[in-house]
């Protein structure tokens, strides 16, 4: 899986990154070509996993809290 940032220390310390990755990316798709919110939902939650994982990399750990957003969904975010 080609990506800027996961590198293969990444994926050995959290081995279902490969997998969540590819999960977003699947249903980003979805989402994308029958404008479904089910696929747009199911792509969040993955993001959010990749996200928390990402925080861990850099050693900072992570909270989700809510979106500033109409949707009122979560973001994840540098806990500070």
């Amino acid at each position: 899986m080609e990506n800027d940032y996961f590198k293969e220390e990444h994926f050995k310390a959290h081995p279902q990154l490969k997998e969540t990755i590819a999960k977003a990316v699947k249903a980003s798709i979805k989402a994308r070509q029958e404008i479904n919110m089910e696929a747009a939902q199911e792509c969040l939650a993955e993001v959010q996993k990749v996200a928390e994982i990402f925080w861990k990399t850099k050693g900072v750990n992570s909270v989700r809290i809510k979106a500033p957003y109409p949707s009122g969904g979560e973001i994840v975010v540098p806990k500070g």
